[in-house]
C-alpha cells in the first residue's frame, strides 16, 4: 500500500511531460545547441539510441517521446516516426511550444 501510496505522490509532485514538450526539449537541448556549433553527440551518446551514424551525420531514436533526432554540422531535425504520428492535439501544443523557444 505504501508503494503505492510513493508512486501515486511522485507523479503528482513530478509529473511526466506530455509528448509535445518532450519533443521541444529534444529540440532546445540537441538542436539549438547543434545549432550553436556545440558537438552534441557526446549527450546523445547518453541518453538517446543510435539507429545510424556516418562521418558528417547522425541519427538518434528517443524512445520516450517515439521520434528521431537527425545531427549534422548544419542541421539538426526532430521528427516522429510511424506509428507514432503526432495527433493533431499534440501537434497544436508543439507549434505553441516551439513558438516561444524560437522567441
Amino acid at each position: 500500500m505504501g508503494l503505492l501510496a510513493g508512486f501515486t505522490l511522485a507523479a503528482v509532485l513530478w509529473p511526466l511531460p506530455s509528448r509535445a514538450e518532450r519533443l521541444a526539449a529534444l529540440f532546445s537541448d540537441y538542436c539549438l545547441p547543434n545549432h550553436r556549433g556545440e558537438n552534441v553527440v557526446a549527450k546523445a551518446e547518453a541518453n538517446l539510441v543510435l539507429r545510424k551514424r556516418s562521418p558528417s551525420s547522425s541519427q538518434w531514436i528517443d524512445q520516450a517521446s517515439g521520434s528521431f533526432i537527425s545531427i549534422e554540422a548544419s542541421y539538426c531535425t526532430v521528427a516522429t516516426y510511424h506509428p507514432f504520428a503526432l495527433s493533431e492535439a499534440d501537434a497544436k501544443e508543439l507549434l505553441e511550444l516551439t513558438r516561444k523557444i524560437v522567441s
